[in-house]
């Protein structure tokens, strides 16, 4: 798989971070192997204007939330197996929604809490390639986050 490319594979982000997914979005994950580096996501409820016009100052509720999107990067090279699923995952049109897992190792807090473990069903969005000179090769893939984003609440 690697060719000559001087790249360090790895499934680690971070304090040891993983992603891995389950393209069927079932629960049969499959740790991404080639992650270079995570962005954040951005779970945002949306708001409704609740103010009437006799009204100074507007007021707003709360309403639905937006998952958001989650962004990774990953070594590119056209022949790697996970890059290949990542674009034909982004080619499928009115599919199941693959299932995302990050797992977070236990930090280390003393209190007993363990490693915790989110998952989300996503659909691949986007996948982008960047070209540096001196430098392997880098795809960006997005991740558009559909129903409850996953978030680690306790």
């Amino acid at each position: 798989d690697l060719h000559s490319f001087p790249i360090r594979r790895s499934s680690d982000l971070g304090l040891g971070v993983t992603i891995a997914w389950d393209v069927t979005g079932g629960s049969s994950f499959a740790v991404i192997g080639s992650i270079i580096d995570g962005d954040k996501t951005e779970a945002k409820a949306n708001t409704a204007k609740t103010s009437l016009l006799s009204d100074v100052w507007d007021t707003f509720s709360k309403t639905a939330i937006n998952p958001g999107e989650f962004k990774f990067s990953i070594a590119y090279d056209p022949h790697f197996s996970e890059y290949q699923a990542l674009a034909a995952e982004l080619a499928h049109m009115n599919a199941t929604a693959p299932n995302w897992q990050i797992s977070f190792p236990d930090a280390g807090t003393g209190n007993g809490s363990g490693a915790k473990t989110e998952t989300f069903l996503g659909h691949v969005v986007s996948l982008s390639r960047e070209v540096k000179k001196n430098d392997f090769l880098v795809c960006d893939v997005g991740v558009q986050i559909t129903g409850n984003a996953g978030l680690a609440i306790s």
